[in-house]
Parts: C-alpha cells; sequence; structure tokens
C-alpha cells in the first residue's frame, strides 16, 4: 500500500522478505515499512516473492526473493532485508 504522503505499508506472507520488514513473518494488518519511514516513495511495484519501490530522489530500493539472473540481486545480503539497488 502506498499512501498519498509516499509511506509504504505492507502486508501478508513475508517468506522471502517481500513485505520489507527485515524479517520473514505473515503481517495480517497493514503495517509500515520503517525501514522506509523517512523516505517519500513515489511508486511501488510487487510480486508474490519480491518488491520494488522507487523514491521521490530516484533511488531504487528492492526486497524479497530474486533469481541469480535478476538485475537486483546482491549476494552478499540476505535477500529480506531491503537494499538500495540505485
Amino acid at each position: 500500500v502506498l499512501t498519498d504522503e509516499g509511506i509504504v505499508l505492507s502486508f501478508g506472507y513475508g517468506w522471502d522478505g517481500q513485505l520489507g520488514h527485515c524479517d520473514r513473518e505473515r503481517q495480517r494488518k497493514p503495517k509500515v515499512v520503517e525501514i522506509l519511514r523517512d523516505t517519500r516513495v513515489v511508486a511501488i511495484s510487487a510480486s508474490q516473492w519480491s518488491s520494488l519501490v522507487l523514491t521521490d530522489e530516484g533511488s531504487v530500493i528492492s526486497f524479497g526473493y530474486h533469481s541469480e539472473r535478476s538485475p537486483a540481486t546482491r549476494p552478499d545480503q540476505p535477500a529480506w532485508r531491503p537494499w538500495r539497488v540505485s
């Protein structure tokens, strides 16, 4: 969920870290993605296994499962921990 103020909330199954909460827990109700709290988000893209957000400064932040061929894969960090792609 993306609010008019640019705040991201997520809910559902988080087994692959796709909710952005730095864990793999299930969220039954929308919960603010704390790591993005001080960042204004202008667009989001979410799939069954991963999520991407675009900030108002043009940065892309990724979280969740990505295949080895994905340009968003970062081998030195667990997939469930959000990280800045660009």
